[in-house]
């Protein structure tokens, strides 16, 4: 599924009280063999979980039970545990983002938390990766990574996907995702 960091705050916030409770079927890639479906209340699109061959209602109830299953044994982790790695692929500004790990901590107080968030930045050279970290508190900390992720053309008419193919590869080496440098 597709969201941002504050629709992700709101849908634990409210134990996801208004998750696909209003749905909309958007245009899917023709390869793709599953239906784009659009939660209208809060932008989350389901692009794996809604098979063409099968009717959206036909569906819906299983995969919000299977939602909600997952987000209550996440809930309760969350809850027991101690620490937390967010990781995030959003547009938002830097503000949003920040905002993420203060409103869950508000919920979680005995987590630390650290967000790592990867944002495009098309000004980037296609090679480079930028890396800030931020401390946000004592218990809460953040690495934003930037780079251009334009699009892969071929891929993305094949597939369905698009991006930066280099640059997540890079991004996947441990050493490049290193938070604590």
């Amino acid at each position: 599924m597709v969201f941002g960091t504050r629709t992700m705050t709101h849908l634990f916030q409210t134990g996801l009280h208004d998750h696909f409770s209003s749905i909309a079927e958007e245009e899917a890639p023709e390869a793709s063999q599953y239906r784009r479906v659009r939660d209208a209340a809060n932008g989350v699109i389901s692009q794996r979980h809604f098979p063409k061959d099968r009717e959206i209602a036909d569906v819906l109830d299983g995969f919000c039970g299977t939602i909600r299953r997952r987000y209550l044994r996440l809930r309760d982790r969350l809850m027991g545990g101690d620490s937390l790695l967010m990781l995030c692929y959003s547009q938002d500004a830097e503000e949003q983002v920040a905002s993420t790990p203060l409103q869950f901590s508000e919920r979680y107080p005995l987590l630390s938390i650290h967000l790592a968030n990867v944002s495009d930045a098309p000004e980037v050279a296609s090679t480079e990766l930028r890396r800030e970290r931020r401390e946000l508190n004592d218990r809460l900390t953040m690495t934003l990574y930037y780079f251009n992720n334009g699009y892969d053309t071929v891929n993305r008419k094949e597939f369905g996907l698009w991006g930066n193919e280099a640059m997540w590869q890079r991004t996947n080496d441990a050493d490049s995702l290193d938070h604590t440098r």
